[in-house]
């Protein structure tokens, strides 16, 4: 069994209409479902494709507005709750075991911005198996994006923070053996400090048109990001955001 600590294997929607969200996401981006019983009540998953894995789950809201939340794959729960709330961040959900699933917690960083450490019974999702549909990164809008990829990293346990110069400002990618998992930039307009994750497609255009076309909003048009890839953001129709990408081939 192998783990992976420092990758997001898991991607929840929260949202106060799963319906309309298992329909929206068919429409955009050809996701398919199913619902299985869990400890607690029944537990609705995406998946890009019905021969393929699933990549997240929706749920209940835990606040007034519709959003995407990642598990970050951690060696011990219980330790990174211990050393983020020693060094300023906030435990929102405090360890817990679910049967057959494995151990989670939910922590949010000195700005606010929320992640959920796992570590889970069965091994992690490897990065083969992400493909076209699936989630491929996560990424921080923060206010002080340099302070928050250090306590990340501490947190966390990643072991390399390098910053690159992009057309719109600094970028930070944090890396675990090797291997960037999550990407830190200041905010591009006011508004709270949150995670955004990223769906590979292999037409970003068409997904935006999509998009707007059965309701949803395009928050950010399609643009081509220098040196990695076309890029956009939508939300649906709850107001959940969501960023798509194609990797450019020398990015992939």
């Amino acid at each position: 069994m192998s783990h992976l600590p420092g990758k997001a294997v898991w991607f929840e929607l929260a949202t106060p209409d799963k319906a309309d969200a298992q329909a929206f996401y068919g429409e955009v981006l050809g996701w398919k479902t199913d619902t299985v019983p869990m400890p607690g009540g029944d537990y609705t998953m995406f998946k890009p494709g019905a021969d393929r894995k699933h990549n997240s789950g929706l749920v209940e809201p835990r606040g007034p507005v519709a959003h995407w939340g990642a598990y970050i794959s951690v060696d011990d729960v219980d330790a990174t709750v211990k050393t983020a709330e020693e060094t300023g961040g906030k435990v929102v959900m405090a360890p817990m075991s679910v049967p057959t699933v494995g151990r989670m917690a939910a922590v949010l960083d000195p700005e606010g911005g929320a992640l959920m450490p796992f570590k889970g019974e069965d091994a992690d999702r490897t990065d083969e198996d992400d493909g076209l549909g699936d989630f491929c990164w996560v990424e921080l809008m923060a206010d002080d994006p340099a302070a928050c990829a250090q306590w990340y990293a501490k947190a966390y346990g990643y072991d390399t923070v390098e910053t690159m110069q992009m057309s719109n400002g600094p970028y930070t990618v944090l890396s675990r053996d090797g291997k960037g998992r999550l990407g830190v930039m200041g905010k591009p307009a006011p508004m709270p400090t949150y995670w955004l994750p990223y769906v590979l497609v292999d037409d970003v255009d068409g997904v935006a048109a999509r998009a707007e076309k059965h309701g949803g909003k395009v928050v950010l048009p399609p643009f081509d990001a220098d040196g990695v890839g076309r890029i956009t953001m939508i939300s649906d129709r709850q107001g959940a955001h969501l960023g798509i990408i194609k990797f450019f081939p020398q990015a992939e």
